[in-house]
């Protein structure tokens, strides 16, 4: 991202949306950009075919770095981090608004339904939007506020109110 001016009014809680991670000691899935799989591992986990899955001929390139690190780690492969591995990517200025991040935000949770099936997903969307409410009124911290979104997505998603984000 070296050369991309945030605007002023930009939180770091927003990198998460843009796909930016400026702090690599924090512990997290790695971004998408950023991972590298052997065709075999993509093989077992997506079978013979490792693209990226369609829905009704719909691209979803959210989240799919993460359910590809999840499916590989639940069948017992490992992971490791090449720290000389460092992706810099150019971000348009219109992924820079509060529109984008409002729609990108929409677009996770419905990607989130579409690879997370499980019972225990849907609780802890259910669970986190007080959880976040919360931290949005007491530290004025925005992130919670798209995280709340995404959450809101991922929950109507799930229970079949799909809306056009």
């Amino acid at each position: 991202m070296p050369g991309t001016k945030l605007p002023r009014w930009w939180l770091e809680s927003f990198n998460w949306l843009i796909g930016v991670n400026l702090n690599p000691d924090r512990k997290s899935l790695p971004l998408g950009c950023n991972i590298a799989f052997r065709k075999y591992v993509l093989q077992k986990i997506t079978g013979e075919k490792p693209a990226i899955p369609f829905r009704k001929h719909l691209f979803l390139p959210y989240r799919e770095d993460n359910y590809r690190v999840i499916k590989a780690l639940e069948a017992g492969f490992t992971m490791g981090v090449n720290p000389r591995m460092c992706v810099y990517h150019r971000i348009p200025r219109e992924r820079l608004s509060v529109a984008y991040l409002i729609k990108r935000s929409c677009q996770e949770g419905r990607a989130q339904a579409f690879y997370e099936r499980r019972l225990k997903d849907i609780a802890l969307a259910i669970i986190s939007l007080p959880i976040n409410l919360v931290r949005l009124l007491i530290f004025l911290d925005l992130g919670r506020l798209f995280r709340m979104i995404a959450n809101i997505s991922y929950i109507m998603n799930r229970i079949g109110i799909s809306g056009k984000c």
